[in-house]
């Protein structure tokens, strides 16, 4: 990804944003070099009186990526993607506190709710936005690391940043700030955000080996639910832990998008329905939809809790294509998508 991180960080140099120049990439080696910055990581002012500073001059230099032209070729991170590395995060937090399987699942839940209610924007994003990728000189701000980058809803930089600042316990000072310099961010859309971040971080303290990290684990959980704030919405259908990936796959505007992307056109969603839910295991849902201008038709679609999927698309892919059932009607596999664990048939 070297050559492309290259031409992106070259073209936001280029149209004013500050980051840390690229002066080469060396295709042998996989090598990407930079200028030199002068300032500090902001991380190393936390607890002092420069902290604040530092992080308005963050905000102000975010917000002029994000002001930026997007630049193309980057890959794009939209809400089925943002759905899909919650229902990730819920499953390893039932993974390693099995206590909060059911509490990490709702959550996840509730948190691509909100998402779907906002609508989606695709600016340049840095990725990965945190005290630690930037560096401050005065009142200025540097960004660094720009590995992450994508296109995608600028706020997801804005929750991040706001979430790292949670979990380390920094406090408010700093967050305010950020926001003052960043500019003007609804309240709920920030807590949106740095809910989804904060369920994202909370296997950290495990990753990491922390001392006493299932606690830690457990704070997180709870400090990103406070965070969404709100009560829980009634719904018609019961949380399934096993599966966190129904919420996006139940969203006819989320599943339009991963549909988009499966046939490289666009996709709308007219009516679905669950066919067939085995709780903790499986569940079976139908979709009809219209691809592009062509005439209406339906798939089926099967998720799976275990990682079993991409064997069952090879196993009915080879059955189909040795017309091994003879004339006998066959579902048609399309594809599989790992990030939802979705095998798509044709009806």
């Amino acid at each position: 990804r070297g050559a492309a991180i290259h031409r992106a960080g070259r073209a936001l140099q280029a149209g004013g944003v500050p980051v840390a120049a690229a002066s080469a990439y060396l295709p042998r080696y996989r090598l990407l070099a930079h200028e030199e910055v002068p300032g500090t990581p902001l991380r190393a002012l936390r607890g002092g009186p420069a902290f604040a500073r530092g992080a308005r001059a963050a905000g102000a230099a975010l917000a002029r990526l994000h002001a930026g032209q997007p630049v193309s070729g980057l890959p794009r991170h939209g809400w089925p993607q943002e759905a899909a590395a919650l229902a990730a995060s819920a499953s390893t937090v039932s993974v390693l506190c099995p206590g909060l399987t059911a509490e990490a699942a709702e959550l996840a839940e509730r948190i691509v709710q909100a998402l779907g209610r906002i609508p989606p924007a695709l600016r340049t994003l840095h990725g990965d936005f945190y005290d630690d990728q930037v560096l401050v000189a005065g009142d200025g701000a540097v960004l660094i690391d720009l590995d992450g980058m994508r296109l995608g809803h600028p706020l997801l930089d804005v929750g991040n940043f706001l979430a790292h600042l949670a979990a380390s316990g920094e406090g408010d000072a700093g967050r305010e700030a950020f926001l003052d310099g960043y500019g003007e961010v609804p309240a709920q859309h920030a807590g949106t955000f740095e809910a989804a971040a904060l369920l994202q971080l909370a296997v950290g303290p495990f990753r990491r080996l922390e001392p006493g990290w299932p606690d830690e684990v457990e704070r997180r959980l709870r400090l990103a639910a406070s965070r969404l704030g709100g009560t829980p919405r009634a719904r018609a259908h019961r949380v399934d832990p096993a599966l966190p990936q129904l919420a996006a796959l139940r969203d006819p505007a989320l599943v339009g998008e991963v549909l988009g992307d499966v046939y490289g056109r666009p996709v709308e969603v007219t009516d679905l329905a669950v066919v067939r839910h085995k709780l903790g295991r499986r569940c079976t849902l139908r979709y009809d939809v219209r691809v592009g201008r062509g005439r209406p038709e339906r798939l089926f679609a099967k998720t799976f809790a275990s990682e079993r999927g991409p064997r069952v698309y090879k196993a009915v892919s080879a059955i189909a294509a040795a017309r091994a059932c003879g004339d006998a009607a066959l579902p048609e596999p399309i594809a599989y998508v790992r990030p939802h664990k979705l095998l798509l048939q044709h009806a």
